[in-house]
């Protein structure tokens, strides 16, 4: 059981890149599979595992969320984060998507006093771009 959970763990570790898609940590370890649209409970309940009737977190559930990812070919819906940055997200934000947020602003000041004719759209456009591409990813 313990090297099929192993096994399962780096296909799915593999399967969504690899590291942390908030910070990049890459320790095996520290990496767990986040739900991207917060519906971890109803997806842990649809598929029969989570809590217990009494409300206790089932034994092994790491292993089954594991399992069912492999068997279901890594559907979207699914990231890899590190400890810190899901709990992080889950107690109201993680510091490195605030950090972007607020670069992202103040790239927006700045490219609003932009004073070359013709430039402004085309700097806004790119900013705009690079700063989304880095909020998805």
């Amino acid at each position: 059981m313990a090297r099929k959970r192993a096994s399962d763990k780096a296909a799915v570790i593999e399967a969504y890149g690899g590291k942390c898609t908030c910070c990049g940590e890459s320790e095996p370890a520290f990496l767990v599979v986040d739900h991207v649209n917060d519906d971890g409970a109803s997806h842990r309940e649809e598929i029969g595992y989570g809590r217990t009737t009494d409300g206790r977190r089932r034994v092994g559930s790491g292993s089954i969320m594991y399992a069912w990812l492999v068997a279901n070919a890594f559907p979207e819906g699914f990231q890899l984060l590190c400890a810190n940055c899901n709990l992080a997200k889950q107690s109201g934000g993680c510091p490195h998507r605030r950090v972007l947020v607020d670069v992202a602003q103040q790239v927006e000041r700045h490219v609003a006093n932009v004073k070359v004719a013709g430039s402004k759209p085309v700097i806004h456009s790119i900013v705009v771009d690079v700063l989304n591409h880095a909020l998805v990813a």
